[in-house]
């Protein structure tokens, strides 16, 4: 069986996600998302819901209605949980992520789990829905 190895940040530990041969990417990045509830002892299901809402679990999105400060440098919110780009440096940086991509839907899941069991819900506006 195949595993998905997801490292979490702030420690040594990696998380084991076990995967089987034709597992989709939203599937996997699913997989991860639970691994992480558990790690943080967090309900999954509303991390999911969130994950839902804000992104459609496509990390490839973006909110078009976001302004821009110039149009070189980026305010949109991306990715799986919507993050701007400051925001999700911060949470980087708190999680020891040496090389922060916001393009990447692995650290935007550690970082929202982890901003959510800090207790900042009130950070994505879905979560109303689901709290």
């Amino acid at each position: 069986m195949l595993a998905l190895l997801v490292k979490l940040s702030t420690t040594t530990e990696y998380i084991s996600v076990p995967i089987v041969e034709g597992t989709s990417k939203v599937q996997m990045l699913k997989l991860s998302l639970n691994a992480l509830a558990e790690t943080y002892k967090l309900d999954y299901d509303a991390l999911s819901n969130v994950v839902s809402c804000e992104g459609q679990w496509n990390p490839d999105a973006y909110n078009p209605n976001d302004p821009t400060s110039d149009g070189s440098d980026s305010v949109e919110s991306v990715g799986l949980l919507q993050f701007k780009q400051n925001r999700f440096k911060s949470l980087a940086e708190d999680l020891g992520i040496e090389e922060p991509d916001i393009t990447n839907p692995f650290q935007q899941l550690e970082s929202f789990v982890y901003a959510w069991s800090q207790g900042n819900q009130r950070w994505w506006s879905c979560s109303k829905k689901v709290i």
